[in-house]
């Protein structure tokens, strides 16, 4: 499914299937597999197509990763807005962690993060890689940008720090999700994302 797709469907023709459903089945096995472990027999198989409509619909093995990884930043972006969409500082940092660790302790998140996977296993030799990992970090960054601006407005921080703090907390957060695809037990994990949690509250101003 490297090549580019040999037939154009129909025009006005019914695909006969969800496309997101599809891209929700191959996301679950880019995640697990990675892009290149992932052969053509195991996307068909997870996609429950055939080889020709999988073509029709998505041209190639890249153009279906490609949107199969920007499907799960957008799944991301709306859980994060979600976590810091409230009106609180450093209490709604603290609720981006439980939402870290629920993940981390999960099946899917000992993948890690599919966006993160990526980046390093293709963020070298895929241009398009490279600026969905940029928009990924984007997402991750205005979310956390969020509550810590508030935690400023609100007199809880330092509001020159704001910046500092959100990188600081985009590398934790990252990291987590390194951890755990590399093996990191539940302790492991544990230990780390209470640190992160004590950091953020040190960051409060007495």
């Amino acid at each position: 499914m490297t090549e580019p797709a040999v037939a154009e469907r129909s025009r006005g023709r019914p695909r006969g299937f969800d496309e997101e459903s599809v891209l929700d089945a191959v996301i679950e096995l880019f995640w697990e597999q990675g892009f290149e472990a992932a052969s053509l027999a195991d996307i068909v198989d997870a996609a429950g197509l055939n080889k020709s409509s999988l073509y029709n619909a998505f041209g190639s093995k890249d153009e279906l990763f490609r949107r199969a990884l920007d499907r799960y930043i957008d799944g991301r972006e709306q859980m994060l807005e979600v976590a810091t969409g409230g009106d609180g500082g450093l209490d709604d940092l603290h609720a981006v962690v439980a939402l870290v660790r629920a993940e981390a302790m999960s099946p899917v998140g000992r993948r890690g993060c599919l966006a993160i996977n990526s980046s390093a296993e293709r963020g070298l030799d895929s241009p398009v890689v490279v600026a969905l990992s940029q928009r990924f970090r984007e997402v991750m960054r205005r979310a956390v940008r969020r509550p810590i601006e508030r935690a400023g407005e609100r007199g809880e921080i330092d509001p020159s720090l704001v910046d500092v703090y959100v990188d600081t907390t985009m590398s934790y957060m990252m990291a987590t999700a390194l951890s755990a695809r590399g093996g990191a037990d539940a302790s492991e994990l544990e230990r780390h994302l209470d640190s992160m949690d004590r950091l953020i509250e040190s960051w409060r101003i007495a």
